[in-house]
């Protein structure tokens, strides 16, 4: 059952098509004008040319005015309301389109934002074994800092991000200098200790 116009009964008759009506009580009448709006705007966003789009919008305003004489509006209001919106709001004549903004994806441990800065003089080779010291900034709690002295050198690394995040970094560090040793032909290599937690994961 769906909403027709006022002349569908007469139309009907004339031509000899067989069909039962009955008019609407008020609730029945503002549910199927909601509902008529609905399959005329359907109509009209699925128009094929600029005719057939003529004839489907003039459908959409007709239940339009239906729509606002059953809420006792006129259709100089809706114009009002119309022109109103349009001053304060704009129209869409300038074919903005409006992308919500939607959170960051959550950076995987290896891609974790990280700043590196050193002193150009920073040596860890030759003997005795470098000190190596390490501290958490108070004010600042993902923030790291290791100082490395030897003989005669010093420097430092800070480092930012979660201590599982640095403790990966320095195992990727540990095996490229590795492998790039091994490629160069070194023969005496230390064995890394340094394990991925990826890695243990997975076993």
């Amino acid at each position: 059952m769906k909403l027709v116009r006022d002349r569908i009964p007469e139309l009907a008759s004339s031509n000899g098509q067989l069909a039962a009506f009955h008019q609407a009580d008020p609730a029945e009448y503002a549910r199927l004008l909601r509902a008529k709006l609905l399959e005329e705007a359907h109509e009209a966003a699925s128009a094929a040319g600029p005719a057939e789009l003529l004839e489907e919008l003039g459908d959409v305003l007709q239940v339009l005015y239906a729509l606002a004489s059953q809420a006792g509006l006129e259709p100089a209001e809706i114009e009002c309301a119309r022109a109103r919106k349009a001053r304060t709001h704009g129209t869409y004549t300038r074919r903005i389109l409006w992308q919500p903004a939607t959170a960051p994806a959550a950076p995987r441990p290896l891609e974790a934002p990280m700043s590196l800065y050193s002193d150009t003089n920073l040596l860890v080779g030759g003997q005795p074994a470098p000190q190596v010291h390490a501290w958490q900034h108070p004010s600042t709690p993902g923030s790291f800092t290791v100082e490395v002295n030897t003989a005669d050198r010093h420097g430092r690394i800070a480092l930012t991000g979660t201590p599982s995040d640095l403790y990966e970094l320095l195992v990727h560090m540990a095996e490229a200098l590795v492998d790039t040793a091994k490629a160069a032909g070194c023969q005496d290599l230390p064995a890394t200790t340094l394990t991925s937690r990826a890695s243990e994961e997975v076993a």
